[in-house]
């Protein structure tokens, strides 16, 4: 797991890796703590659906990876 941190402390990234690829999901925050994006990697690519907010939490955008 690596995760990342806004000097603030609030918390930024988290993501997860298996052999130096991404692997598992990821997830990226603005620093007001709403999320900005969300998804899954498998084996280091981008897989199944992945979301976009803005920064107030509305849902801006989907995209499908397939697998």
């Amino acid at each position: 797991q690596w995760d990342s941190w806004y000097n603030s402390g609030k918390p930024w990234s988290e993501n997860f890796y298996t052999h130096d690829l991404p692997d598992g999901k990821s997830t990226v925050w603005y620093e007001n703590g709403n999320i900005e994006y969300t998804g899954f990697y498998t084996k280091g690519k981008q897989t199944g659906d992945w979301k976009y907010y803005d920064e107030s939490g509305k849902l801006v955008h989907e995209k499908n990876y397939g697998k």
